[in-house]
């Protein structure tokens, strides 16, 4: 059985992270909190993501993520990760469900909700990309 142990960095981490709507990066964080060192904070957010106190979402290309307090709602969801602005959209929609299941049915596999990222381009930066290109 594994311990986890409940230090004031930890704990000011998921205060933050959990009155944050949305996402975090490492970035947003050491500002709102800069008594904490950057490495603490990586090192904090790399053990709460394993222990699944925290969801983390890379960037597409692995080298940069975003942080979210994890909560009960986000096992029941995919997950849009926005690649222009960063932002996480949290997806509850039926037709989600109907892929999940043809996944399940079709090709033998089960989706693991919490840590699934589509990533993609957002209606925002879409349609500011649309008014660029006009």
């Amino acid at each position: 059985m594994r311990t986890t142990y409940k230090t004031r960095p930890k704990q000011l981490l998921m205060t933050y992270l959990r009155s944050v709507k949305g996402t975090a990066t490492v970035e947003d964080i050491h500002q709102a909190l800069p008594e904490i060192d950057v490495s603490t904070i990586y090192r904090n957010l790399e053990k709460m993501a394993e222990e699944g106190e925290v969801l983390r979402f890379p960037d597409e290309l692995g080298k940069k993520a975003c942080y979210q307090a994890a909560m009960e709602t986000c096992e029941n969801h995919l997950h849009l990760k926005c690649l222009k602005c960063g932002r996480v959209i949290h997806l509850d929609c039926d037709s989600m469900q109907e892929f999940v299941d043809h996944l399940r049915e079709r090709h033998g596999f089960t989706l693991s909700y919490g840590t699934t990222v589509l990533y993609g381009i957002c209606k925002d930066c879409q349609k500011k990309e649309d008014e660029n290109n006009q």
